[in-house]
C-alpha cells in the first residue's frame, strides 16, 4: 500500500515539474529563443523518462496489491483507479482519492499548457511562412505580361531585383 501512495505522490511531483517547464517554454516561445526552447525540450525529455519509470513502479505496485485480493481477481477487475479504491481499506480511500485528484489536476494543467504552446508555435510558423512569401512573391507579381503574348520573356526567371529598371 505504501508503494502505491509513494508512486502516486512521485507522479504528482513529476507532473508539477513538467508543468513548470511547460510554463517556461511558453515564455521562451514568446521571445523566440530557439536555444532556450531546445534546453526546455531536453529537460522535458529527461523528465519523461523519469515519468515512465514512476508509472511503471505504480503499475507494479497496484498489480501486486490487487493480485493479493482474491475478491478482486474473482470480479475480473482491470486494475483501474476505481478498482483500486474499491479494494483498499476505507481508511485509505480518501487520501488515495486526494492524491489521484491532484494527479488529474496536474495532467489537465499540463495538457492545457502544451496545447497553448503548440498553438503559439503554429502561429509563429505561419508568421514565418507569411514573411517568406512576402520576401519571395510569385513571378507573376513582378511584371505584367499580356496573357496572349507568349514570347521568350515567359521562360526567363525573374528575380526580386529587375536590372532593366
Amino acid at each position: 500500500m505504501k508503494e502505491i501512495f509513494e508512486s502516486l505522490a512521485d507522479l504528482v511531483k513529476i507532473h508539477q515539474q513538467m508543468n513548470d517547464i511547460a510554463i517556461q517554454k511558453t515564455e521562451v516561445i514568446k521571445v523566440n529563443d530557439i536555444k532556450g526552447l531546445q534546453t526546455m525540450i531536453q529537460q522535458e525529455t529527461k523528465l519523461l523518462k523519469v515519468l515512465q519509470l514512476a508509472e511503471g513502479k505504480r503499475q507494479k505496485a497496484v498489480s501486486a496489491f490487487l493480485t493479493e485480493r482474491p475478491d478482486f481477481v474473482k470480479k475480473g477487475g482491470e486494475g483501474s483507479m476505481n478498482d483500486l479504491l474499491s479494494a483498499i481499506p476505507q481508511d485509505y480511500q480518501k487520501p488515495m482519492q486526494t492524491l489521484y485528484d491532484g494527479l488529474l489536476k496536474e495532467v489537465d494543467k499540463l495538457s492545457a499548457q502544451n496545447e497553448l504552446n503548440q498553438q503559439m508555435i503554429r502561429d509563429s510558423l505561419q508568421f514565418v511562412n507569411l514573411s517568406l512569401d512576402l520576401l519571395q512573391p510569385d513571378q507573376e507579381t513582378f511584371s505584367y505580361q499580356n496573357p496572349h503574348e507568349k514570347g521568350q520573356d515567359s521562360q526567363l526567371n525573374y528575380s526580386a531585383f529587375d536590372s532593366r529598371a
